[in-house]
């Protein structure tokens, strides 16, 4: 039920995971990961979230996700209903799948801010992609070797295309410190353990041995939402699925994800997906 940090199923033989997915409806919680992400949207309508951005998807939408942004996809009422309605390919990878060092070459620079250009969401916008399409398409069934090539392939794409949105605004330096990226790996584990209980500011300032102000600077200027929006976020995204599959009061449900009165609860809720509580059970009760 809380899939907050999700760890990639790789193969043992393969650094680069690139799967289809086909059912009735994208289920993608609310999540994060070390890995860069591409998500190629082939059937499906809806909102998203990727750190601080919000906004609509669409069929043919492509997106670049960087290593740790949280974020999730979710359909709307207007999303069609059918076995296959929602369609997607994936292509999860670490950013060293080439060796450290690699992204140093001068002929691979234009990728390496690419990949750093991800950690704020990329979108593409325009005409369709069809070179990185395809490309995405042979990687589910190449091996080896090839599927190191096909993914540079895609990458230099993304590189040379123009009409790319980037989503957040954020102010991170890039080659950040190992430190830093410890500390939010930290509170993001911290938080995922304790999503639905009450665990203040200090607490866990104390425990990453931070002040208040400090550690809600580096969580804000490293994901692009502020702290308490994020653990919002995940206790929304964990009562979405206790009134999907369950049949408990709401009202049982609010506290149990860890928000202290129904009236917040429900005010979050509007606020994340533009419906109340009981509005959203009763849409996937049909």
């Amino acid at each position: 039920m809380r899939l907050l940090y999700e760890k990639i199923p790789y193969r043992i033989s393969e650094s680069i995971r690139a799967v289809s997915q086909v059912s009735s409806q994208i289920s993608c919680p609310y999540h994060y990961h070390p890995e860069l992400e591409l998500v190629w949207i082939q059937k499906s309508k809806g909102r998203f979230s990727i750190g601080d951005y919000q906004g609509f998807f669409q069929e043919g939408d492509l997106f670049f996700i960087g290593s740790n942004v949280p974020h999730v996809f979710y359909n709307t009422e207007d999303h069609p209903f059918g076995k296959e309605a929602a369609q997607t390919i994936v292509i999860q990878f670490s950013e060293n799948f080439i060796g450290d060092k690699a992204w140093q070459a001068p002929e691979l620079i234009g990728i390496a801010k690419t990949l750093q250009l991800a950690k704020k969401g990329l979108q593409f916008k325009g005409k369709n992609p069809l070179p990185i399409f395809k490309a995405m398409k042979k990687l589910l069934q190449s091996k080896e070797a090839e599927r190191v090539i096909l993914l540079l392939q895609i990458l230099q794409e993304w590189t040379m295309k123009e009409n790319i949105s980037i989503l957040q605004n954020l102010s991170e330096t890039e080659n950040a410190p190992s430190k830093t990226e410890h500390r939010i790996q930290k509170i993001l584990t911290t938080l995922s353990k304790q999503t639905n209980q009450r665990i203040t500011l200090k607490e866990l300032s104390q425990a990453l041995f931070m002040t208040h102000s400090s550690l809600s600077r580096l969580f804000r200027q490293k994901m692009g939402i502020s702290l308490i929006d994020y653990v919002n976020t995940q206790r929304i995204a964990l009562s979405c699925h206790l009134l999907a599959t369950t049949d408990r009061p709401i009202s049982e449900i609010c506290f149990e994800v860890g928000f202290e009165n129904l009236s917040n609860f429900n005010r979050q809720f509007l606020k994340r997906k533009q419906c109340s509580p009981r509005d959203f059970r009763s849409f996937y009760a049909k």
